[in-house]
This record gives C-alpha cells, sequence and structure tokens, in this order.
C-alpha cells in the first residue's frame, strides 16, 4: 500500500521517552474504530455521595447552603453541558432507617468525625435529613431506599419523605439497596426477589414510579462474590421492564496504606487498571448487547477505601483518575459516580470543616474532573485507546466528535519525586488530519511530584476552599503549536497528563 494511503488509515504516533529503551511507533486511526465506546454522555462525571455525608456536602458547618461544593460540581457540568447527577447511597444508609419522629438531623453516625460505619448502632435520620435534597437545583438524584433489613415499610417511608422533597422531575433513578452481595445469605436469586419485592411495593405506593426508573446490582468491589448481569436479568430483575440502568462498585486498591512503590504499582498503573476492569466487560457487552436502552454504570468509584491521606489523594491518583474514566469511555462505561465521604482519603474535595481539618478544602483528585470534562466538551466525543504494548504506566486515549479526530490525551503515570530534571519524553504525531492547522496542550501537572497535594494545576488553574470551589489562573503553561505538514511534537513529562485539542 502507498505512504499517502497509509496516511488515510492511521496516524503515526512515534514516543521518545525514559520509559522504553527505544523509540515507539503508535498508530492511531484518523476515523473512528468500529472497536471505539459510544458517545460520551455529558453527564458521564457524576457524584455518588455516602448518606451519612450527603447533608455535610448539601450544607456547610453554619447550615446554608454548601456553594463550595455547588461550585465544584456545577464548574464541572458547565464544561460539557451535562446535568450532575447525584447517587444519594451506600452500606450506611442501606444498613439504616428512618424516624419521622426524630428530632435530631442524624443519629449514630457523624460524618465529620468519623468514617461510614456498617456496623450497630446503625444510622437513623429524620425528617431534617432531607432537607440535602433542596440544595443541587441543577442535579438530579439516584435515591437509595434501604432494603437490606429486608423492612418494606421503612423503605417506604424513606422513599416518601425523599420523593416529597425530590419531586420526580428531579429523580433519575431509584436504587434498591447497596452491596447485596453483603446481605445474609445472599444467592443471586434472592437478590433479585428481594429487588423485585421492593419494587413492586414502591410502585404500588407511589404509581408514579410505574416506568423505567430503577437501578440495580449495586454490587460491592468485592472480587470474592459474583452478581453478573446476565444472570440476573435471566431470573427476573428485569421482569417488569422497569430497569434504567446497573451500577457496579469499583476501588483500584484495598490496601490500607501505600509505600512509594505500592503506588505506583496499585494505583498509578494502567495496566491494573485494565485487569481489574475486565472483570466487568462481560456485564458491559451484555448490558450493550442484550439490554438496549439501559445503561451500566461504575456507581461507586474510588482509588482506594481507606479514609488515610497518607501517600493518598496527590498528583499520582488524580492522574489515576484521569486514565481511569478515558479508559471507562473507551469499553463502553455509560457514567462514573465517584464516591464522597467527609474522610480526606480518597474525595476529591473536603466539604466542611471537620476532625480532619478546620475548612473546606479541593482535594488533589479533583483536578482530573475538568481535565475529563475538557476532553467530553460540550461536544461529547467517542472514544478509543491508543495500544502500548508493554508500557503499564503510559497510556494514551483519542477522541472523535461526530467521526472526526478531535482531541488526544496522554497520561503518564511514571512518578517522579520532584528532585532534579523531570524526566520525559515526546509524542511525535506524522500525518495529522488534513486542515488540522495548530493544536492547543493544556497540563495536569505539578513541580513538586507526584506527592503534591498544593501545587497541583491544570490548564494553569487551581481551585480551593478560599476561592469558595471557583478556578483562578496562577501559570500560563498551555501551549498553541503549529501543526506544519501534518506533524506535532508534545512533550509529556514523567507524573503528568497532557490533553491536545486540535484546530482545524
Amino acid at each position: 500500500m502507498a505512504p499517502s494511503m497509509c496516511s488515510l488509515l492511521g496516524l503515526a504516533v512515534l514516543l521518545t521517552s525514559s520509559l522504553v529503551s527505544a523509540d515507539k511507533t503508535i498508530k492511531i486511526p484518523a476515523t473512528v474504530p468500529k472497536t471505539a465506546g459510544p458517545v460520551v454522555d455529558r453527564s458521564f462525571l457524576s457524584y455518588s455521595f455516602d448518606v451519612a455525608t450527603f447533608y455535610n456536602n448539601s450544607f456547610d458547618a453554619a447550615g446554608k447552603p454548601n456553594k463550595f461544593v455547588a461550585n465544584l460540581i456545577q464548574g464541572i457540568a458547565d464544561r460539557t453541558g451535562g446535568t450532575p447527577i447525584i447517587r444519594v447511597g451506600g452500606t450506611a444508609g442501606d444498613r439504616g432507617s428512618y424516624s419521622a419522629t426524630q428530632v435530631q438531623l442524624a443519629v449514630n453516625q457523624d460524618a465529620t468525625k468519623q468514617g461510614p460505619s456498617f456496623q450497630a448502632p446503625f444510622l437513623v435520620v429524620g425528617p431534617r435529613y432531607f432537607d440535602a435534597f433542596k440544595n443541587f437545583k441543577n442535579a438530579k438524584f439516584i435515591l437509595q431506599v434501604p432494603s437490606a433489613n429486608d423492612n418494606l415499610s421503612n423503605g417506604i417511608a424513606w422513599a416518601r419523605k425523599a420523593l416529597t422533597t425530590i419531586g420526580y422531575n428531579r429523580l433519575d433513578a431509584v436504587q434498591i439497596g447497596n452491596d447485596p452481595d453483603s446481605w445474609k445469605g445472599f444467592t443471586v436469586q434472592k437478590y433479585v426477589d428481594r429487588h423485585r419485592k421492593f419494587e413492586k411495593a414502591l410502585v404500588k405506593e407511589f404509581p408514579k414510579l410505574n416506568q423505567k426508573i430503577f437501578q440495580g446490582i449495586d454490587k460491592a468491589w468485592n472480587t470474592k462474590t459474583f452478581l453478573p448481569s446476565k444472570e440476573a436479568f435471566a431470573k427476573g430483575l428485569n421482569g417488569d421492564k422497569r430497569i434504567k440502568q446497573v451500577g457496579y462498585h469499583y476501588y483500584q486498591s484495598t490496601l490500607p496504606t501505600l509505600t512509594q512503590s505500592q503506588l505506583q504499582s496499585q494505583i498509578a498503573n494502567h495496566t491494573r487498571t485494565v485487569v481489574q476492569m475486565a472483570r466487568y466487560r462481560p456485564n458491559i457487552n451484555y448490558i450493550h448487547q442484550s439490554q438496549p436502552g439501559v445503561k451500566i454504570l461504575m456507581s461507586e468509584v474510588g482509588a482506594f477505601q481507606s479514609t488515610s491521606v497518607q501517600n493518598f489523594n496527590n498528583l499520582a491518583t488524580a492522574l489515576w483518575h484521569v486514565d481511569y474514566f478515558l479508559h471507562c469511555m473507551a469499553i463502553g462505561v455509560d457514567r462514573i459516580h465517584m464516591q464522597q465521604i467527609v474522610a480526606p482519603g480518597f474525595n476529591l474535595w473536603t466539604p466542611t470543616a471537620s476532625k480532619w481539618g478546620s475548612q473546606a478544602r479541593v482535594q488533589p483528585n479533583y483536578y482530573s474532573q475538568p481535565f475529563v470534562a475538557n476532553f467530553i466538551s460540550r461536544t461529547p466525543p467517542r472514544v478509543v485507546e491508543i495500544p502500548m504494548p508493554g508500557q503499564h504506566v503510559l497510556s494514551a486515549y483519542a477522541g472523535y466528535q461526530n467521526g472526526k479526530l478531535a482531541k488526544i490525551a496522554f497520561v503518564n503515570m511514571n512518578l517522579w519525586d520532584g528532585k532534579g530534571k523531570r524526566p520525559g519524553g515526546f509524542f511525535v504525531m506524522n500525518g495529522l488530519p488534513k486542515g488540522v492547522k495548530s493544536a492547543k496542550i493544556h497540563y495536569l501537572t505539578s513541580k513538586n511530584g507526584y506527592m503534591a497535594r498544593d501545587s497541583l494545576t491544570y490548564k494553569g488553574m487551581k481551585w480551593t476552599g478560599g476561592s469558595g470551589g471557583s478556578s483562578f489562573k496562577v501559570v500560563n503553561d498551555s501551549k498553541t503549536v503549529k501543526v506544519v505538514g501534518g506533524k506535532l511534537k508534545v512533550p509529556v513529562w514523567r507524573t503528568q497528563a497532557a490533553l491536545v485539542e486540535l484546530v482545524y
């Protein structure tokens, strides 16, 4: 085949980097491959608030609407044009109960003093708790109805109070229970039976729920138990055709603490992400191929499950978030809900004053959000992952808007400690599509290396508690590079991500 024909089929990308022993050539298809993921949902970047934590994200320490959190969420939605979708759920809530006569907001679990507890005494919420749903006016909610204790009357009472506050127009879905594989005597059939029992009772009590609005499965990140979508549907989960979406949970690591080497092998590691997410590929494929119109979500996600901040929540973990989001887009996940509590371990932000700090704080992991939101943009792409055999800490993705190559993201998770000259290399792209005049390059980075917590920037911007969750410019590190003869050279250093926007 002639060289000119080859250029029509793909782009040659040459990587020169200390990550590899020799230059590496990578082909990026010039048109959308059949293997690309579906068009990304504008609400792809969504959130999951633990029930015990939701009030603290909705109201600040003074009892006023938490504008800090609202600004952080809306700032992402504004980049994509999507509707923020907030899941209010978790095991603490699933094992909890509602008391219509309780004066206190909630008892037994103070999220500003402890992480979620799954043991007795269990969470009890009163009527005041549901005022939290009055805020986030532009959002929709996934309402979890507790069912771990198989108490229908409690579930209906909880739903009645919540639905009265939320209203049906702001309801994205009703999730029945959480982590059902942790329920006593769990089997797939027992789970399906309980889900359908609660679903039927809720529809009888609230006829407006007689529609495709329920969320199923929401299985824990527990590799020892199985709840396959195919088996659940075969056993009748969607018997009344009311399932709108199914959810699965994911945590990259379950280690309580991490050394630097473990941070590299457990978190900042593309290969580990691919291998672990491969467990969900049969569910993703089944839903898309056999259940048209049903979505599959990663409905509760974190880099780790520990509430400790040691070696967590830094530039390295922020880069993992970028890689994870883009990988999920490429394999067909419809939406991701990042888990939020008050304890600072894996959060995107700390919403209010607590025993962990005297004020609200933007955590390093948040910086992944605007990066990925800009990749999605208001013209959401289809995404394909660019293979790089032998590279465990480096990844690349291409985004196609309306069939045209529009964006490329590079993630270099090779850890650099901030000392000495920063290692890295260049991506050299030859044969870019005709009409590409230039490229805008934006970075998620820090001059202080992988453990950086306060010096991160994306596109030269920062977000802080002091800024009320709004961005402000601190450095001009974005670049506009001319494309001449279809060639573009992009530097990507260690512990850094680069977003390339092609300009036609």
